[in-house]
């Protein structure tokens, strides 16, 4: 099918506030994606526009739903084996667009038909699994991890992997992310036929991907109508043979890992984390005996007044090379890959740190970047993908994390950001002690205390008044009389539908959550 007059006629335009638009790499059924140049840089870009016939037909708003919530996505996680996000918003024209990194190379699938070698499928399917991690951890289903969604390219490191396009990505807060089945029928799970999709989907899709990656042949291969396929995917019936499929030498080791990953039962697969130590062990006896020095990754925070000493100690335990200074412009001069992380305090008094940390965002895309800082006001809500941790309070809880990978080396989570859209008592191991009614405050507050976040940004009654109820039965059962109040009064006037602004109440019930979970660690 030849390209729309439509998408031929922007090529040359500036988009987004900084991108040339220079060829047509695809048109597909949502919209039409272009190589660009990013003005003032020598990076090339991927520009993806809505189709104006789709956002101005009756599927208008789902098109737009679905541009957000890939920026949504894209914007919450960062790794080497993910498409990072350069920016999102409208065309001159008020089209659905964002810009995204270009990655020149190859789909998956073509790399696999014309052969890859075992190395090759070992470093590829480790970076894969990294992504997803990744994903996973940032509360992330891709839902549609395909041979297409999946690019492959040779540098001077050697070969690369990097999963593509969250546009049907689902968030796991989002509780209206509909039922319906999304994805490539040959790498959907049972369960994401059924329309659920959760993140052992995701590993279910990674099976089927080494299982054609291994014997060259795509999973139900057998199999051509779409029908077929479904139902097939869908029943109980074990995983078809894959030593059966292929000449190639498969060992039963590689053949039960990829039948784990294609169980029907989601709760039997390998999580991303169980499938790379698995992964690693079956890697090419050469690889596995030649031993790999990795530096200490280096931080740099900008402090004043010793603010975070405790958070620079926190990270030499766990094994970092930090740089302190009070020097804001330090930050904004770093190259890329100086710094495994950047630190901003949050109470900076020679300039506006909220400022700083936006320049960051927007100057150094790559930069994994945290906020630290005794509170957060509301304004703090302009970040896009900083995380923002609360000290000393949130340190405790913190286990020694190595900023490069955002996971703890005892195999806990790094902190996610606090702030009204935060998870506020990191991923400690809670107390044995503790009542069912503190633990529920503790675990299922957070993700509420979560959701009110995205439902902060684009304000929803419906959204506030389910969260509070819920939040308020929580406090309610802990004696957490002052959370208890504020989580009614925001049901209250979510169900009354007021116009009164909710920022200020947002942030009572997030500083009120924190002292309840404090009380709640506390014990009797």
């Amino acid at each position: 099918m030849g390209l729309s007059n439509h998408a031929s006629s922007r090529v040359g335009r500036i988009e987004l506030g900084g991108f040339r638009l220079r060829r047509v790499l695809g048109e597909g059924s949502f919209g039409v994606a272009y190589l660009a140049d990013q003005l003032g840089t020598d990076r090339s870009a991927v520009v993806k526009i809505a189709h104006p016939h789709m956002v101005e037909g009756p599927s208008g708003q789902l098109i737009r739903r679905r541009f957000e919530a890939e920026v949504r996505a894209a914007s919450r996680v960062h790794h080497r084996s993910l498409i990072t996000l350069f920016a999102a918003g409208t065309t001159h024209d008020g089209l659905p667009a964002l810009a995204t990194e270009y990655v020149p190379g190859k789909q998956l699938r073509e790399a696999i038909d014309e052969g890859l070698s075992r190395r090759d499928v070992q470093a590829c399917f480790r970076q894969i699994a990294e992504g997803l991690a990744v994903l996973h951890e940032a509360g992330i289903v891709h839902r549609d991890l395909s041979p297409s969604n999946v690019i492959v390219a040779r540098t001077a490191e050697g070969i690369t992997a990097k999963i593509i396009d969250l546009g049907v990505a689902k968030l796991l807060s989002n509780k209206s992310s509909g039922t319906h089945a999304v994805g490539t029928p040959r790498y959907m799970a049972p369960e994401q036929i059924r329309g659920t999709a959760e993140p052992a989907s995701d590993l279910y899709a990674l099976g089927a991907l080494l299982y054609f990656a291994l014997s060259g042949k795509e999973y139900l291969y057998e199999l051509d109508r779409v029908m077929d396929i479904l139902l097939r995917a869908s029943s109980t019936e074990p995983p078809a043979s894959l030593r059966g499929a292929t000449v190639k030498a498969v060992t039963a080791e590689e053949e039960a890992l990829v039948t784990a990953l294609l169980d029907a039962d989601p709760k039997l697969r390998p999580t991303a984390g169980h499938f790379l130590e698995r992964w690693a062990a079956l890697a090419p006896p050469s690889d596995r005996e030649r031993p790999k020095v990795v530096a200490a990754p280096r931080v740099l925070i900008v402090d004043e007044g010793g603010l975070l000493s405790e958070l620079a100690e926190h990270l030499r335990r766990g094994s970092s090379e930090v740089e302190v200074t009070a020097d804001p412009r330090r930050a904004s001069r770093v190259t890329s890959g100086e710094y495994a992380l950047i630190v901003v305090c949050a109470h900076l008094a020679a300039v506006d740190p909220l400022k700083l940390v936006l320049h960051l965002e927007e100057h150094a895309p790559d930069q994994p970047l945290w906020v630290a800082g005794q509170s957060f006001g509301i304004e703090w809500q302009a970040v896009r993908r900083a995380r923002c941790i609360v000290v000393p309070d949130d340190l405790a809880h913190l286990t020694p994390t190595d900023p490069r990978s955002g996971s703890s080396r005892e195999g806990g989570a790094a902190p996610r950001p606090s702030g009204v859209r935060a998870h506020v008592t990191g991923q400690q191991t809670l107390p044995a002690e503790l009542s069912v009614a503190s633990k529920a405050l503790l675990e299922r507050g957070a993700e509420l205390i979560a959701e009110l976040g995205e439902a902060s940004q684009n304000p929803d009654p419906e959204a506030f008044a389910r969260i509070a109820e819920q939040l308020a039965r929580l406090a309610s059962a802990t004696s957490a009389d002052r959370l208890t109040t504020l989580s009614r009064a925001l049901h209250a006037l979510a169900e009354a539908r007021a116009t009164t602004p909710l920022e200020p109440l947002l942030m009572e019930i997030l500083s009120a959550y924190r002292a309840a979970a404090r009380a709640a660690l506390a014990g009797p």
